[in-house]
């Protein structure tokens, strides 16, 4: 999967989430129905979306206080601060979701012209931080066959859910807001 793929893949994320929270996105694409990589990205966002014991994801992306001019260093502190501790599927998701959140973020503060930008931003990470691994764990269909494993064992209290989404966004932010401040 090239970065133009990964850009794709993040779109659709982007597209879906902005739509869930009703923000139009101008140049947002089609929502394609069929690509079993995009429903498993949207179904695994839902999913962290919705869990009951988990701290609220936009709520920690809205105490970043995001403005045009720290959007890419904000979102560059927390990437890095993401994958410091090497990569799984969970950051990999983990990744693409904060992207959602963030544009989401951006919208609600009136700064559209940045979801272009985010898009970006998660694409181009993705193509040269995370391509080599993705690769070595079967590609993203990697990804469908392991996600399926998890889905079909119907194991809410999945580790690689819950610890590796929910305590690296946790830890991101936290350590974001501390650059922040310094």
């Amino acid at each position: 999967m090239g970065e133009e793929d990964y850009r794709a893949l993040v779109a659709d994320y982007v597209n879906y989430r902005l739509s869930k929270h009703g923000y139009q996105w101008e140049n947002g694409p089609a929502q394609r129905k069929n690509n079993k990589v995009f429903q498993a990205v949207r179904k695994l966002g839902d999913e962290f979306e919705n869990k009951q014991d988990s701290c609220d994801f936009q709520e920690m992306v809205t105490s970043l206080h995001i403005t045009p001019d720290t959007a890419q260093s904000t979102f560059s502190t927390v990437t890095n601060e993401m994958f410091s501790n090497g990569i799984n599927w969970g950051r990999v998701v983990a990744l693409i979701g904060f992207g959602g959140a963030f544009s989401v973020e951006c919208v609600s503060r009136n700064m559209p012209q940045l979801v272009d930008s985010v898009v970006d931003w998660v694409a181009t990470y993705m193509n040269s931080n995370l391509k080599d691994w993705i690769s070595h764990n079967g590609g993203w269909q990697g990804f469908v066959d392991f996600y399926s494993r998890k889905d079909q064992s119907n194991n809410d209290d999945n580790p690689w859910v819950k610890y590796g989404v929910l305590g690296a966004v946790g830890v991101v932010v936290l350590g974001a807001l501390m650059t922040q401040r310094t």
